[in-house]
């Protein structure tokens, strides 16, 4: 039953969202009271979550997807929890007809200056959004989708709001959470060419490898925003985080019929809740700073170590951020 599973993955340490956030209001009702986040991918799953137990700690949130009619149906849904609280609704905010697309840098562009101009001070970013074993495509823009959706359209949409997240004080810096996977263990060392992580074609494109290269971009993305940041006296902090092992929609494409169903039967028995998925995310925005390390990696709402040498190297990091600079730059400028 679900009430068994979630006992039994309880005792691997896996936290439900909702016991994390109680966890931190202990002192304080509402310690993200005042605060402004916005959540990407969070008209379901995890990103709902994550909306759900940020905005009852007090934060109001901003619900960003793809889908206007999912985006609002899960902003009512959220609602609901804040009523049945007696907490106000209104702390639920969604961008009226501004979809936020992540594989079209137009899209990004669009949300961007949409959201810069309703609200001008952001306090948390929490890059949720993504997808998961998508067969070969291509970006609006020409870039293979799996990068564009999971690394450059987050990338794109930080550069236009940086300016809007680097107003906080030192004592109580900004955070950007980068929701990142433990297959970043699957990424290719691209050499010196970093264009092949975006640039790909169809013969010679590897489903789990794309995936990996995109995860581990929002590891090294995370670790480099938080090196640039600190360097530049600005009071932004970043982390990056393995949700838990998750049983969405996210990869419902890139499998044929037999591989999804054994792929289901096996996600079904482990699969994390999307409570327990929003956990970490929920630990990164609400944890007192001195009690997290910046531009690191999270798991089970805790300091963890990278799968893998590459989430650690430090020119790889300074490469692909300078590089998705040249790839995005004029949909950010």
């Amino acid at each position: 039953s679900a009430s068994t599973k979630s006992i039994v993955m309880g005792l691997f340490g896996c936290q439900n969202a909702q016991t994390v956030r109680k966890n931190f209001s202990k002192q304080i009702a509402q310690p993200l009271a005042g605060k402004t986040v916005l959540v990407t991918g969070a008209n379901s799953g995890a990103g709902l979550e994550t909306s759900r137990e940020l905005s009852l700690a007090g934060a109001t949130v901003i619900m960003a997807g793809r889908r206007m009619d999912a985006v609002a149906e899960a902003a009512q849904n959220v609602k609901s929890s804040l009523a049945a609280e007696g907490l106000r609704e209104d702390a639920i905010k969604v961008l009226e007809d501004v979809a936020l697309d992540l594989v079209d840098l137009s899209s990004v562009k669009k949300y961007g200056q949409a959201l810069r101009s309703a609200y001008p001070k952001l306090d948390i970013l929490v890059f949720n959004a993504g997808v998961m074993v998508q067969p070969w495509g291509k970006s609006p823009q020409g870039f293979e989708t799996t990068m564009a959706v999971n690394h450059l359209g987050h990338f794109a949409l930080l550069q236009q709001l940086l300016p809007t997240i680097s107003q906080n004080s030192k004592e109580d810096p900004a955070r950007v959470v980068w929701v990142g996977s433990e297959a970043h263990k699957w990424a290719k060392h691209p050499g010196n060419d970093m264009d092949s992580w975006v640039h790909v074609s169809e013969d010679k494109f590897s489903t789990w490898a794309s995936y990996g290269n995109s995860k581990v971009s929002n590891l090294l993305m995370a670790k480099e925003l938080h090196r640039r940041m600190q360097s530049a006296g600005k009071n932004i902090v970043s982390y990056s985080l393995h949700p838990g092992v998750a049983a969405t929609g996210l990869g419902k494409e890139g499998f044929n019929s037999f591989t999804r169903a054994v792929v289901k039967g096996v996600f079904d028995a482990f699969a994390y809740s999307w409570q327990q998925l929003a956990a970490t995310s929920v630990h990164c925005c609400m944890a007192p700073i001195s009690d997290l390390k910046g531009g690191a990696y999270y798991a089970r709402c805790k300091l963890a170590s990278p799968k893998a040498e590459i989430a650690l190297n430090d020119k790889l990091a300074n490469d692909l951020w300078e590089s998705s600079l040249v790839w995005t730059k004029e949909f950010f400028q």
